[in-house]
């Protein structure tokens, strides 16, 4: 997908370690450097729902709780940093 035209995305099921390595790598090519990863948590709007979950998962690292993440990249060199959004 990374050289497909513009405009041409699709949802797919991808492995964070190898994605992360893979546009690394492309991007650091181009000039950009990761500068942070997200990682995002679908929640329930139940909060007893939201309790239990947090409760059965706060020992699991932040890339097995998470459902979706996302990496940022730019051009300048900022420390990397990796953190979760819920």
């Amino acid at each position: 997908m990374l050289d497909s035209e513009l405009g041409n995305r699709h949802q797919w099921l991808i492995n964070m370690t190898d994605a992360t390595r893979l546009l690394s790598e492309h991007a650091n090519v181009r000039g950009f450097r990761l500068t942070d990863q997200l990682h995002i948590m679908t929640l329930s709007t139940n909060a007893a729902k939201r309790i239990v979950f947090r409760t059965a998962t706060m020992l699991l690292p932040l890339r097995l709780r998470s459902d979706q993440f996302a990496l940022l990249f730019g051009r300048i060199s900022l420390p990397f940093r990796s953190r979760m959004i819920a």
